[in-house]
C-alpha cells in the first residue's frame, strides 16, 4: 500500500496532496471521475466508508488479490486490513493538521510532545530484568 501511496513511512502521508473536496463530492454525486489506484490519494476529510475511499478500497483489494494469489474467501480480510490501515494513516494525517490559533512551530512542538509521551508509555521497564 505504501508503494501505491508513494510513501516510505507513515509520517510521509502528511506530505502528500489530498484530493480536493470538489473532486471527492463530484465523484460521490457521480458527476466527476473517480480516484485512481496509482498514485493512491486517500481522502482523510471524510470517513473510510465514503464513496471515494470505498472505490479506492475496492481497487486496492482487486489489485492485491490479483498480484498476490489470494483466495477469494480472503477478500474480506484484505478489505478489513485496508480499513485498519486507512484509520492509522488518518490518525497520523490528523495529528499534523493545524489547530485554530496555532502556527507551524507550535504544531511541531505539540506533535513532538505527543510522540514523546507515547514513546515513554511503550518503553519497556528494563529494571525487571535485573532482579536478583
Amino acid at each position: 500500500m505504501n508503494t501505491l501511496l508513494e510513501i516510505d513511512k507513515d509520517k510521509d502521508i502528511i506530505l502528500k496532496i489530498p484530493p480536493s473536496n470538489e473532486e471527492v463530492e463530484a465523484f460521490a454525486e457521480e458527476r466527476g471521475p473517480g480516484p485512481e489506484l496509482e498514485p493512491m490519494r486517500l481522502c482523510f476529510d471524510v470517513t473510510a466508508k465514503h464513496a471515494w475511499n470505498m472505490d479506492l478500497a475496492e481497487q486496492f483489494v482487486e489489485n492485491f488479490m490479483k498480484n498476490h494469489r489470494i483466495d477469494k474467501d480472503e477478500e474480506q480480510l484484505v478489505y478489513e486490513l485496508f480499513i485498519v490501515r486507512f484509520g492509522g494513516l488518518k490518525r497520523r494525517y490528523s495529528e499534523w493538521q493545524m489547530k485554530s490559533g496555532e502556527d507551524a512551530v507550535q504544531r511541531a512542538l505539540r506533535v513532538k510532545d505527543r510522540h514523546a509521551v507515547e514513546r515513554r508509555m511503550r518503553r519497556r521497564d528494563t529494571r525487571r530484568n535485573n532482579v536478583s
